[in-house]
């Protein structure tokens, strides 16, 4: 819950590395409700299994601008 009262659901998680934990954002509460965060989680706790950061896609866009 930020300041203004903006609510954002999160993912928490480390990487293999071990170097310290990160954070995806999944969605905005309410127009995220408990159900799709629950089901937005799954799918990053699979990438995080897979060996790729729920992250990369994001950063991988913002480095080419």
């Amino acid at each position: 819950m930020r300041d203004t009262g903006a609510r954002t659901w999160l993912y928490l998680f480390t990487k293999s590395s071990g170097i310290g934990t990160q954070r995806k954002t999944l969605g905005a509460w309410p127009k995220f409700n408990k159900k799709a965060a629950r089901e937005a989680s799954t799918i990053a706790a699979g990438e995080v299994i897979r060996g790729v950061a729920p992250n990369e896609d994001k950063r991988g866009a913002t480095a080419g601008c």
